[in-house]
Formats: C-alpha cells, structure tokens, sequence
C-alpha cells in the first residue's frame, strides 16, 4: 500500500467496532499472502507499521487526524488513496460494519469515502452525466473530514470500539 492508503486503512480500522492485530491486516497491507510474511517483514517493519497503525488511532482520538491526499505531478490532490485504504479497513474488519451500527447511517457515512474512493457500484455511477459526477466526488471529498470525524465517534458502533 502507498502511504496514503496505509493511512485510510489504519484509520478504518482504528474507528471501527474491533481492530486486529498486526498477523491479521499485515498481508492486505504488504500485498503478499500470510504464509509469505515471515520471510518479507521483519520484526522493524512489523513494529513500525503497528506504531504508525496505534498513531492514527490516537490521531482520530484526539480529533487531529489529518487525510492526507497524494499530490499528483499536475498540481491537483487525490484523496481516492486515502478511501481505497478506508474501504479495505472496513471490508477486512472481523465485525461487519452494516451490522454494527445502524445499516443506513454507515451507507450514508461510507457514501462520500465510496465516490471519492471510485468504488460505486458502475450501474450507479454511470446514472450521473459527467459534469455532475465531476461536482459529487469534489463535493464527496469535501465531506471526507466530517464523515470520517462521525465514524470515529464511539456512539455509532453503540460505544463499542477498538482496544488499543
């Protein structure tokens, strides 16, 4: 994963209702199969990614998580990283989200993180004329703060969240 998915990824895991320790999310991270991971990570890297994982926690804790977009060579910013990232959290959490927390408040929450991320559905995507798709992702990327603020509130997961 690239910096700004590793980003989206621990701060997905770190709001929902359980988190994983590090044998469970470190192949999605690496890219490379679990049985694979004792010749690729070192204990060093394995120590670093859980500190940086345990920092984001602490970041989205303290309300001073910053979504850090890629900055492309043609000066515009990408936030789609940071949300590919989030939606891997969410889909690789041992709890399933939609059963968490009430279904349509985490739809409504993920909706903005899915467009910005492209990972609508194509036959949804493919109902808005370009010009206004162009206006939901700016306005999608918009809201990535705020919703990614609600979903860290424990209140949405009925006060039940990650142990650090």
């Amino acid at each position: 994963m690239a910096m700004d998915e590793l980003s989206g990824f621990c701060g997905a895991r770190a709001t929902g209702r359980d988190g994983a320790p590090p044998h469970d999310w470190m192949s999605i991270v690496l890219g490379e199969p679990e049985e694979t991971l004792g010749q690729l990570a070192s204990p060093e890297l394995v120590d670093l990614l859980d500190r940086y994982r345990l920092a984001t926690a602490r970041a989205l804790d303290a309300g001073t998580l910053a979504i850090v977009p890629r900055q492309l060579r043609t000066g515009r910013v990408d936030y789609g990283g940071f949300c590919r990232g989030f939606l891997d959290g969410v889909e690789s959490a041992p709890t399933d989200w939609f059963e968490a927390a009430d279904p349509d408040e985490v739809a409504e929450l993920l909706f903005p993180i899915e467009v910005v991320g492209d990972a609508l559905d194509p036959a949804e995507r493919a109902a808005y004329r370009p010009a206004d798709w162009r206006r939901l992702v700016r306005d999608s990327a918009d809201a990535l703060p705020a919703a990614v603020a609600r979903i860290a509130e424990p209140e949405l997961f009925a006060g039940q969240r990650f142990v650090r």
